[in-house]
C-alpha cells in the first residue's frame, strides 16, 4: 500500500486483519469466565452494582458501534462515483479501514459484554468490560473514522489504492496465465517433434480444408496430438506409401497432409472459426475417410480452460470505464492519470510474470498491452490535446519497454501510432497537430531511446524493426485514406530519414526501410488491380526513395517466413469476409515491385536457399498476367534482362548443390534416428498383426500358402539422411511415416486373409453391436476390424483409437483401420482361434534385422541422372501364415437404411 501509515494505524491494522489478533477476544472471554468466579470486591465504596454496571456498558457499546457502523456505511455514500473506478475504489476503501474485521470485533466485543452482564456479572469483569473491552472498541471506531477521513479528503490517495487493490484482484489472473505458458511451451515441443505440423503456412488458405469450430465460446487447453497423430494416418492412408509383394524399386511421396494449427493453447474458441486447417491432401480422398478425419481434428482440441483474458478484462473494466468517463467530461488531467495507472498495472503483471520465472508466451502479455485500444479509440476521438495524451501515454509505454529490453512489450506499445494516426486523418484540421506529435514521438524512440538505452546490437535491431513497420503502417492508413498527401510525405520523411546517422551497428535494420516501401508500393498496384481503388495514387514517391542495392535483401525480408516484418502480409486480408477462401496474392506483387526497381541486375547472388527461393519467385513472378503493369518498352526490357541472369543463377546454384550433395556420405547419427523411430513406431501403438503372432493353441494349424517377403523399396531425397545446410527433412518424420506404410501392408494382408475365410453378414450400422455380440458368444477373445467410421461410432469407439465394446459380461476388442482395403465391412475374428502369423525379419545380405519389431531395414545410397539426389530405403518382413480348423471369422457388410428397408432385415 503507497499511503504512509503511523504506529498507531499499524496497531489497528494489526487488530483487525491478524488471525492472531483473535486470541485477545479469547483471553478476554476466559479472563471474564475467571472474574465472575473469583469475585474480589474491588474498591467496595465507589463500585456500582455490577449487573448494573455492566448492562451500561453494554448499552453504551451497542449504540456507540451502531452509530459508528451506520456513520461508514453512510460515509461510503460519498464514493458514488469514484475518480477512477467505482469497484475497485469501493473495495480498495473496505480494506484499507479493515470494515470486515471492524465489524467482527464490535461483534465479538458486544457479545463479551452482553455474557458478562447476564450471567459473569462481578466487579473484576466490570474493570475488564470497561478497559478492554468498551474502550478499544470505541477506539478502533474513532481510528477507522480517522482513516476514512484521510482519503476522503484527497481523491488521488482513492486512486492510489484503486491501483493497489486492482493488483490484488489480478494475482489469480496472473497465475492462470502462467499455467497457460506452461501449456504453451509443451504445445512447442509436441510441434516440433511433428514435421507434418505448421505453425505458418507458406500455402494459399484455399488450399486443402479448414476445421471450424462448433460449440459455445471457450478457451483453448491444450492439442491432443495423438488425436492429430490419427487424423494424419487417416489423410495420407490413400496416397502414402505402402508396403507390398513387390521388390522394385519406387518413388515415395512422403510429404502426405500438412496441419496448420491456427490457435495455440490459451486462445479464446469461438464457434464458427477455424482452428486448424489441412493442405496436401488428395482432391479424390473418399467422403467417409475424410469425415472421419475432420471429426478426429476436431475432436485434437481440447478446450474449456479458465479464460484469463475475460477476467483480466473484466477487472480492468472499472478503471477503463473511469478513464472514459474522464474523457468524456474533457478532464485531461485526470485521463492522463488514468493511463499512468494502466501503465503501473501493466508493469506489475509483468514484473510479477518475470519475478515467478513465468514463461507467459510474449502474445498473451501483448494482449494484456493491447487492452488500452478502446481509450486511444476515445481520447483520438476527443481533439488533438487528448490524442496527444493517448501517444504520450504509448511513448512512456515504449520507452519502459526499451529500458527493460522488452520486445514484445514494447511492439504491442507501438500499435496506438498506427491506430491512433488512423482515427487522426478523419480530423482534416486539429488533427495535423497530434499526428506531427505522434511522428516526432515515435522518432525520439526510434533515434534517441533505441541507440541509447539498448546496448545488445540484436535487440537493438529488433527494436529497431518494429519502429520503422510502425512508420510503414502509417502510411498505409494514409494511402487508404487521403492517399499521399502532405501528411502521408511528412510520415514517408520520417521514415527514410531514421538511423542516417548514429551507431553502425543499427545498419542491419535499414533493409526495412526498404521493404516497407516495396510493400507500400506494391499495396498501391495491388488496390489499383484487384481491388479498384488507389487510382489516383502514384506510387512513384515510394519507388524514388529506394536503395537499390539491397532490393533482394529487402525481398527476402518480406518473404513469409521472416516474422520481423510488420503485419504487412495481412493487409489484404483485413477486409475479408469471415470463412470465405481468399488467395493471397500481395507477395506477387512485391515481387513486381522488386523486379521493376532491380532495373537490368539483381543485385543480389544466391548464397543459401532463402535467396534461391527469392530467385525462383522473382522469376515466377515475370510469368504472371500483365506482371510490370504500365511499366515502359525500356522498363519491360530491363526486367526481362534480370530474369535471364536470374534462371542463370538458379540452373548454377541448383546444380552446384545437387553435385554437393551427392557426394556427401551417408550420416551414420542420420541413418540410425530413422532407424529407431522406425522400431519405435512399430512398437507403439500396437499393431493388429502382433495380435496373431506366435499362437500357443493346441488346436492344429495348416499352412496357408508360400511364405513371403512383405516390405518395401523406395526412393527418397537424400535430405533425410544427410548433414548439410540444406537439410530440411528430419528422419524421424520418415520413419514414422514408413512404419506407417508398413503396419498398412500388413493389414491388407490380415483383411485379405480374413475375407477369404469369413462367413458373409449383412446388417445396418445400429443393429451392428448386437449382431457381433450373437457371432461371438462361441469366441474366446473376439476381436472386431473396422475402417467405418459410423461403424466405429456405433461401437462406442472415438477418434479411431483402438477401444472396447462391452455387452454385460463380454467384450469385444475394436481395432480401427486407416486403410480403404475393408471397402466398408467389419470383420469379426477369435485371434486364438482363427490365424497364426510366423513372423520374421527378411532373410537379406545387406539388410539388418530388427528382431523385436520382425522387419529388416537398409538405407543405401540411390545413382541419380541429373536429378536432386536420392537414397533407397529397403525394409522386409517374411511373413507366412497359418490357419485352424473351423476358423471363427465373420465378415459384415454394412448396408444403408434404404437398403434394409428394401431388403428386409438384416442377415445373421
Amino acid at each position: 500500500m503507497d499511503l504512509k501509515d503511523g504506529t498507531l494505524d499499524r496497531c489497528y491494522l494489526w487488530v483487525l486483519t491478524t488471525p492472531q489478533a483473535a486470541l485477545l477476544v479469547v483471553a478476554l472471554g476466559i479472563l471474564t469466565v475467571v472474574g465472575s468466579l473469583v469475585e474480589p470486591h474491588l474498591f467496595a465504596q465507589w463500585a456500582p452494582e455490577p449487573h448494573e454496571a455492566l448492562g451500561h456498558a453494554w448499552q453504551i457499546h451497542t449504540a456507540f458501534l451502531s452509530i459508528g457502523v451506520a456513520g461508514i456505511a453512510i460515509a461510503f455514500q460519498a464514493f458514488p462515483e469514484p475518480p477512477l473506478a467505482a469497484g475497485p475504489a469501493r473495495r480498495a476503501v473496505v480494506d484499507f479501514i479493515a470494515y470486515r474485521g471492524l465489524l467482527l470485533q464490535g461483534a465479538a466485543a458486544n457479545a463479551l459484554l452482553a455474557i458478562g452482564a447476564v450471567w459473569l456479572a462481578s466487579d473484576l469483569n466490570v474493570v475488564l468490560g470497561t478497559v478492554f473491552v468498551l474502550a478499544p472498541s470505541v477506539v478502533l471506531v474513532l481510528i477507522a473514522y480517522a482513516r476514512l477521513a484521510r482519503i476522503f479528503s484527497d481523491p488521488h490517495q482513492i486512486e492510489v489504492l484503486t491501483v493497489a487493490n486492482l493488483r490484488k484482484g489480478l494475482l489469480l489472473e496472473v497465475l492462470g496465465m502462467e499455467k497457460d505458458a506452461e501449456a504453451v511451451a509443451a504445445h512447442w515441443d509436441g510441434v516440433n517433434a511433428r514435421p507434418y505440423l505448421i505453425e505458418r503456412s507458406g500455402t494459399s488458405p484455399d488450399e486443402g480444408f479448414a476445421v471450424t469450430y462448433q460449440g459455445e465460446p471457450t478457451t483453448l487447453v491444450r492439442w491432443d496430438f495423438t488425436r492429430l497423430d490419427n487424423a494424419k494416418a487417416l489423410l495420407d492412408g490413400p496416397i502414402g506409401p505402402k508396403a507390398s509383394e513387390s521388390p522394385a524399386p519406387e518413388e515415395a511421396d512422403v510429404t502426405g497432409a500438412r496441419v496448420r494449427l491456427l490457435l495455440r493453447p490459451g486462445a479464446p474458441v469461438m464457434p464458427g472459426n477455424p482452428i486448424l486447417r489441412v493442405s496436401g491432401i488428395r482432391p479424390d480422398m473418399e467422403p467417409r475417410r475424410l469425415q472421419g478425419a475432420q471429426r478426429a481434428l476436431l475432436a485434437a482440441a481440447i478446450t474449456g480452460g479458465n479464460d484469463w483474458r475475460a477476467r483480466i478484462r473484466a477487472e480492468m473494466a472499472d478503471l477503463e470505464d473511469g478513464v472514459l468517463e474522464a474523457i468524456r467530461a474533457g478532464r485531461l488531467g485526470r485521463t492522463e492519470r488514468g493511463y499512468t495507472y494502466y501503465r503501473e498495472v501493466i508493469d506489475w503483471i509483468r514484473s510479477e510474470t518475470r519475478r515467478r520465472g513465468s514463461k507467459a508466451a510474449p502474445e498473451q502479455l501483448r494482449w494484456i498491452e493491447s487492452q488500452t485500444w478502446e481509450v486511444d479509440d476515445a481520447a483520438v476521438q476527443a481533439g488533438s490535446r487528448f490524442a496527444m495524451a493517448a501517444t504520450s501515454a504509448a511513448q512512456a509505454r515504449c520507452t519502459r519497454a526499451v529500458r527493460s529490453n522488452d520486445l514484445p512489450a514494447l511492439q504491442a506499445a507501438l500499435l496506438t501510432f498506427p491506430h491512433a494516426w488512423r482515427l487522426l486523418l478523419d480530423q482534416p484540421a486539429s488533427g495535423e497537430d497530434a499526428q506531427e506529435h505522434a511522428l516526432v514521438a515515435l522518432q525520439n524512440i526510434a533515434e534517441l531511446m533505441i541507440p541509447a538505452e539498448l546496448a545488445d546490437q540484436s535487440a537493438a535491431v529488433d527494436s529497431a524493426k518494429a519502429c520503422i513497420w510502425t512508420y510503414v503502417e502509417m502510411i498505409k492508413h494514409s494511402l487508404d485514406g487521403p492517399g499521399l498527401d502532405s501528411r502521408a510525405l511528412r510520415a514517408l520523411d520520417y521514415m527514410s530519414n531514421l538511423y542516417r546517422f548514429g551507431r553502425r551497428d543499427l545498419d542491419a535494420a535499414l533493409v526495412h526501410k526498404n521493404a516497407g516501401l516495396i510493400a507500400l508500393a506494391a499495396w498501391v498496384m495491388y488496390s489499383q488491380e484487384k481491388l479498384g481503388k488507389l487510382a489516383g495514387v502514384d506510387p512513384a514517391p515510394l519507388l524514388e526513395r529506394l536503395d537499390r542495392r539491397s532490393v533482394g535483401e529487402a525481398l527476402e525480408v518480406l518473404d513469409e517466413r521472416h516474422e520481423s516484418a510488420g503485419q504487412w502480409r495481412f493487409w489484404e486480408t483485413r477486409d475479408a469476409l469471415p470463412l470465405v477462401a481468399q488467395s493471397l496474392e500481395l507477395g506477387s506483387f512485391a515481387v513486381r515491385v522488386g523486379l521493376l526497381a532491380m532495373r537490368g541486375s539483381p543485385g543480389f547472388t544466391i548464397r543459401n536457399d532463402e535467396d534461391l527461393s527469392l530467385a525462383q519467385r522473382l522469376v515466377h513472378a515475370s510469368g504472371q498476367a500483365a506482371p510490370l503493369g504500365g511499366a515502359t518498352d525500356s522498363a519491360k526490357y530491363k526486367v526481362e534482362t534480370t530474369v535471364e541472369a536470374l534462371r542463370k543463377m538458379i540452373s548454377e546454384w541448383e546444380e552446384k548443390q545437387n553435385r554437393i550433395l551427392a557426394e556427401l556420405p551417408l550420416d551414420d547419427s542420420r541413418v540410425d534416428a530413422f532407424v529407431n523411430t522406425l522400431r519405435q513406431s512399430l512398437v507403439d501403438p500396437p499393431r493388429l498383426l502382433d495380435l496373431f503372432v506366435g499362437q500357443t493353441s493346441s488346436a492344429s494349424w495348416s499352412t496357408v500358402g508360400q511364405r513371403r517377403v512383405l516390405g518395401m523399396n523406395v526412393i527418397v531425397p537424400k535430405v533425410f539422411f544427410v548433414e548439410s545446410p540444406r537439410t530440411i527433412a528430419p528422419p524421424e518424420d520418415l520413419g514414422r511415416q514408413l512404419a506407417n506404410a508398413m503396419v498398412r501392408g500388413e493389414e491388407a494382408s490380415i483383411v485379405e486373409q480374413c475375407l477369404d475365410l469369413g462367413h458373409e453378414h449383412s446388417a445396418r450400422v445400429a443393429d451392428l453391436p448386437a449382431l457381433l455380440f450373437g457371432l461371438a458368444t462361441d469366441m474366446i477373445e473376439p476381436v472386431a476390424i473396422a475402417s467405418s467410421y459410423e461403424a466405429l461410432a456405433t461401437l462406442g469407439v472415438r477418434d479411431f483409437e483402438t477401444g472396447e465394446v462391452r455387452l454385460n459380461q463380454s467384450a469385444i476388442r475394436v481395432f480401427p483401420l486407416f486403410d480403404d482395403s475393408l471397402d466398408g465391412k467389419v470383420i469379426l475374428v477369435d485371434r486364438l482361434h482363427s490365424l497364426d502369423a510366423l513372423r520374421e525379419p527378411e532373410a537379406k545380405e545387406e539388410l539388418e534385422p530388427l528382431a523385436d519389431v520382425g522387419v529388416a531395414v537398409g538405407v543405401f545410397t540411390h545413382p541419380s541422372k541429373g536429378s536432386e539426389p536420392r537414397a533407397r530405403v529397403e525394409l522386409g518382413e517374411s511373413l507366412q501364415w497359418r490357419v485352424v480348423e473351423e476358423p471363427r471369422v465373420h465378415a459384415i457388410t454394412i448396408i444403408d437404411e434404404a437398403d434394409a428397408t428394401d431388403e428386409g432385415a438384416p442377415e445373421g
